[in-house]
């Protein structure tokens, strides 16, 4: 054996004079493969997170503008029976239906008439329409009638 073999030799021999073993160019494939798919079912997944937080603002958005609106009735707006919408700005649009109460009455000694509330609240584009519907009832007294 030349000296050079012989150096070769040395090298490629791991602890306890084994031959050393390397990863075979299969092995790094199949390794990098299964990295590959965690990575995309990881980007997959944070993915997903990102789409459903982006929904929950927006439903929170159209919430938070839906309770406005409902404080707003009989104080800032006046409180009267019919159909009526409006745009809360370029997203959010609201459609509200106001009625006398269906039901028991409070007694008229009460000096209040109540009134069913149904205010819907609609977002989105054509393909992925978002619609919250919220119902309450709003008392007003007789004498503002």
């Amino acid at each position: 054996m030349t000296s050079r073999a012989a150096a070769f030799e040395r090298r490629t021999r791991g602890p306890g004079g084994r031959p050393a073993r390397g990863f075979s160019l299969l092995e790094t494939i199949a390794a990098i493969l299964l990295l590959a798919i965690a990575v995309a079912a990881l980007m997959r997944v944070a993915s997903a997170s990102l789409n459903l937080a982006d929904r929950l603002g927006q439903t929170t958005r159209a919430d938070m503008l839906a309770q406005g609106k409902l404080d707003g009735l009989g104080i800032a707006e006046p409180l009267r029976a019919g159909e009526y919408d409006g745009m809360f700005d370029r997203d959010y649009r609201w459609r509200l239906r106001i009625a006398p109460w269906q039901g028991d009455d409070p007694p008229t000694e009460s000096g209040l008439m109540l009134y069913r509330v149904e205010l819907h609240v609609s977002w989105g584009d054509a393909r992925h329409p978002r619609d919250m519907k919220y119902v309450t009832l709003r008392a007003q007294p007789r004498k503002a009638l």
